[in-house]
């Protein structure tokens, strides 16, 4: 069983080593906290090369507020972020 663990271990460990993930080229929010700037929007290993059509926000609070202290802001960059979409969307009847 410790052999066969091992071997299911190491393929997981070629596997993600090996998994590229493809860009999404569509309009993105990414919200992140200062904490995560630098690795989130680094310029090759960040998001920035996934998320061609990305809009990166950072709300000034730590990560455990987001949905907390950090919620009026996080509300402000939704909003703005899907105003351009809500005005492409018909009034209903």
């Amino acid at each position: 069983a410790a052999e066969r663990r091992a071997l299911v271990n190491r393929a997981m460990v070629i596997s993600i080593a090996r998994y590229r993930p493809k860009p999404v080229d569509c309009p993105t929010l990414l919200i992140h906290t200062p904490a995560r700037r630098e690795a989130l929007c680094h310029p090759v290993r960040g998001y920035p090369p996934l998320l061609p059509r990305g809009e990166f926000v950072e709300v000034g609070v730590p990560h455990s507020d987001l949905f907390t202290g950090g919620l009026a802001s996080v509300c402000r960059a939704c909003d703005a972020f899907l105003q351009p979409s809500a005005a492409r969307v018909p009034a209903s009847a």
